[in-house]
């Protein structure tokens, strides 16, 4: 599934999600719900907020979610616990935080080997042979 399909899915089963982005190194992969300029502010922020974070742990362990409490809603920040590619989400005060968290990880995953080519099956001479299974 691309980015954009993914993140107008997540729009759409999470109404307190107000905008969200899926991105890698700064680098944005698909967002909804936000326009082209506003989202290089969400995506930078959202960056810089997981790095932060990682300074503050003593214990040199990788921080793979953030949630910042606004005034009126929620940032939530997901990164891939293996891998460079992270999700951020936009909320409403009344978001579930462990379901926005889920659905940032769903979102993720839905588009795990997108920007990788996903090798093409061969097709070998006995199989181009035989007849399909017409019933």
């Amino acid at each position: 599934m691309d980015a954009a399909q993914a993140l107008a899915d997540l729009l759409e089963l999470s109404p307190e999600v107000e905008a969200a982005a899926l991105f890698r190194r700064g680098d944005t992969l698909g967002h909804a719900g936000v326009d082209d300029d506003t989202v290089g502010l969400i995506v930078g922020a959202a960056g810089q907020l997981l790095d932060g974070a990682g300074e503050l742990r003593s214990d040199g362990t990788r921080v793979t979610q953030v949630r910042a409490a606004l005034g009126d809603g929620c940032f939530f920040v997901v990164r891939e616990p293996e891998g460079d590619r992270a999700a951020v989400a936009v909320t409403t005060s009344r978001a579930t935080p462990g379901l926005v968290f889920y659905d940032l990880k769903r979102a993720l995953a839905a588009t795990a080997g997108e920007a990788e080519p996903k090798p093409r099956r061969r097709r070998t001479k006995q199989a181009e042979e035989e007849p399909g299974d017409a019933s």
